[in-house]
């Protein structure tokens, strides 16, 4: 407490499990009396990746789960009332941003590649697309700010873009449409991260609230979309211009 005491402002930062041990300090700091912790504006919060993200985080998708095996019980949600904190998560990370409704099986496989694959990339995203993170809603009186950064390609196709001269231009094809069957697994048509209140504790659900009406009308747009962005991948036009033109 003396370099609280002589007015010195520290930032933590912690990164996937780091981020678990820093939950876990921000409880024992909410326990002790004011005078024995530091002030709100000498103490705040950064964490990267949080498997306990309040609403996506794999540990509080699925609270109290114990596994004997591995005699390990799955954290609570991180608090998100305690210090300012800052939250960056990545869209489709998997670790700290999984389906909230995992009876969809599509969503869980893209989640396992996203933590494969883009869980371990935070250190190198650009400045750029750190700046396209989307701030999410939180309620009112949240001291934790929450950024979903985008990703443009799911995880789960990373090995067919790896085929040679046909893998781009075939993952591109089915994309739009796999998106969209992802997405469902979030509870939403349009991206891959649940739209509740990022920081109220969301566990894993069994249906989404979504019209199958709505699924099929996005997945006749995403076929176009798909054709298209195949097209131009080997320098066609788009489909509208192969099509007659009515007088």
């Amino acid at each position: 407490m003396t370099q609280f005491t002589l007015g010195q402002k520290t930032v933590v930062l912690g990164y996937s499990q780091g981020a678990v041990v820093v939950g876990e300090e921000m409880r024992h700091l909410a326990t002790l009396p004011t005078d024995q912790r530091p002030a709100l504006s000498d103490l705040s919060f950064v964490l990267i990746g949080d498997p306990a993200n309040p609403n996506g985080g794999i540990l509080s998708r699925f609270p109290g789960v114990h596994l004997p095996i591995a005699d390990f019980t799955f954290f609570p949600a991180t608090p998100s009332n305690v210090y300012p904190t800052t939250v960056y998560s990545l869209e489709y990370g998997g670790i700290s941003n999984f389906p909230q409704y995992p009876i969809n099986i599509l969503a869980d496989v893209n989640a396992v590649a996203g933590a494969l694959i883009l869980h371990s990339q935070f250190p190198a995203l650009t400045p750029e697309w750190v700046a396209a993170g989307v701030v999410q809603p939180v309620t009112p009186g949240s001291l934790t700010t929450y950024i979903m950064i985008p990703v443009q390609d799911l995880p789960m196709l990373a090995p067919v873009r790896a085929i040679p001269f046909v893998g781009e231009p075939l993952a591109d094809l089915i994309q739009p449409n796999l998106k969209v069957l992802v997405n469902w697994g979030y509870g939403n048509l349009e991206h891959g991260y649940s739209q509740g209140p990022a920081d109220v504790p969301t566990p894993a659900g069994l249906f989404p609230d979504i019209s199958v009406f709505d699924v099929v009308a996005a997945l006749q747009r995403g076929t176009v979309q798909g054709v298209n962005d195949a097209l131009a991948d080997v320098g066609l036009p788009p489909l509208s211009s192969w099509l007659p033109r009515l007088p």
